[in-house]
């Protein structure tokens, strides 16, 4: 694992990074981390008002949002050796 990690981080941290390093089986990670994120999400919009296919929409669109940030920053982190926090 890439060592500007560090130690504490939570598995989505560690899943992005094996991706963004080619690891074997780190889009399944990601994957899996995504939609746990969504899961946690939902309920929150849902009680911010969100129904049916808007609730849907809202917790998919704004999980990924927050997945491709992450990746972004990891990415811009790695390439300038900063440690990822």
């Amino acid at each position: 694992m890439n060592d500007l990690t560090q130690r504490g981080s939570p598995p989505s941290t560690y899943a992005i990074l094996s991706a963004l390093e080619n690891e074997p089986g780190a889009a399944q990670r990601v994957a899996w981390s995504t939609f746990r994120r969504m899961l946690l999400i939902a309920p929150a919009l849902w009680i911010a008002g969100f129904r049916g296919r808007d609730l849907a929409r809202a917790s998919v669109a704004s999980t990924l949002g927050i997945t491709l940030g992450l990746m972004g920053y990891y990415s811009y982190c790695q390439k300038n050796g900063r440690p990822v926090t």
